[in-house]
C-alpha cells in the first residue's frame, strides 16, 4: 500500500451571507473554501465570507444548460 498520496478538497463557502467559520466542510482547515463573486469581481450578496475563505470565483448570473 502506498501512503502520503493525499488529495485536494474544495468546498463552496455557502450561500447564507454569513461567516464561513460556521459551515462545514468549508470551515475545515484542510479544505479550500470558495466564495462567490459578481461580474464586477465583488462579493455576491448571498455568498458566505470570513477568514476561512481561500479563493473566490464567479458565482452570479452564470449561464447553465
Amino acid at each position: 500500500m502506498r501512503t502520503g498520496l493525499g488529495c485536494v478538497c474544495v468546498a463552496a463557502a455557502g450561500n447564507n451571507s454569513m461567516d464561513t467559520a460556521e459551515f462545514t466542510p468549508a470551515n475545515i482547515d484542510t479544505v479550500i473554501a470558495v466564495a462567490a463573486t459578481t461580474q464586477n469581481d465583488e462579493q455576491c450578496y448571498f455568498s458566505n465570507f470570513g477568514a476561512k475563505i481561500d479563493i473566490a470565483a464567479p458565482g452570479a448570473d452564470m449561464r447553465t444548460s
